[in-house]
């Protein structure tokens, strides 16, 4: 899912920052300016935060900030211009977006400020070949991405909708894409290395 807001400026914030994945996403864009821009990353994940200060110091302005996210009158998205979540949007509930739809909306009274959120589960697994278990394991994957996560009851495959109509309520112009992954035996190898113990 792709949100523009009007202008993009210089300065971003990352929610969940992770690893700072997102910061590669930009610099991989092709843009010039992805150079110029200052990074807020906000995780509750002090190693995370540490391993993206190490991995992107040399190349960009990077502030870190180790706070609970549920607490979004605490984030800091003083002058920002975009807001940007990676691999976060399906596991929070339908009272963090609602919160963070009114920070959108009061952000926007001072300047126009922007969401993009990528990677979120849709809910959608096809398999090739297919099997008789699969409808059964992507209906037991669909209910598991409903638990809590943190932020109370998650929204799973929902949670692009939700978002969609709470911004769109609120008066934004939203821009969605479809950025299904397509993983072949080759990338299945890969990932089973990645995965498997030493």
């Amino acid at each position: 899912m792709v949100m523009r807001l009007r202008c993009l400026r210089t300065n971003r914030c990352r929610s969940g920052g992770g690893n700072g994945s997102t910061i590669r996403a930009f610099a991989n864009s092709g843009s010039q300016k992805s150079e110029s821009i200052s990074w807020r990353l906000i995780d509750q994940d002090s190693e995370l935060l540490e391993n993206a200060r190490n991995r992107h110091c040399d190349s960009y302005r990077i502030e870190t900030f180790d706070l609970d996210l549920n607490n979004t009158a605490a984030l800091p998205l003083q002058s920002v211009q975009l807001i940007t979540a990676s691999a976060l949007l399906d596991l929070v509930s339908e009272e963090f977006i609602d919160a963070i739809t009114r920070q959108l909306v009061n952000l926007n009274k001072q300047q126009p400020v922007g969401i993009y959120t990528a990677l979120s589960y849709s809910g959608m697994i096809e398999w090739t070949p297919s099997h008789s278990l699969d409808e059964e394991v992507q209906n037991s994957l669909n209910q598991d991405q409903k638990r809590d996560k943190g932020f109370g009851r998650a929204l799973g495959p929902d949670a692009s909708d939700y978002l969609e109509h709470r911004l769109t309520g609120a008066g934004f112009k939203v821009c969605r894409a479809d950025s299904a992954w397509l993983l072949d035996a080759v990338d299945e190898k890969n990932l089973l290395v990645n995965i498997s113990p030493e």
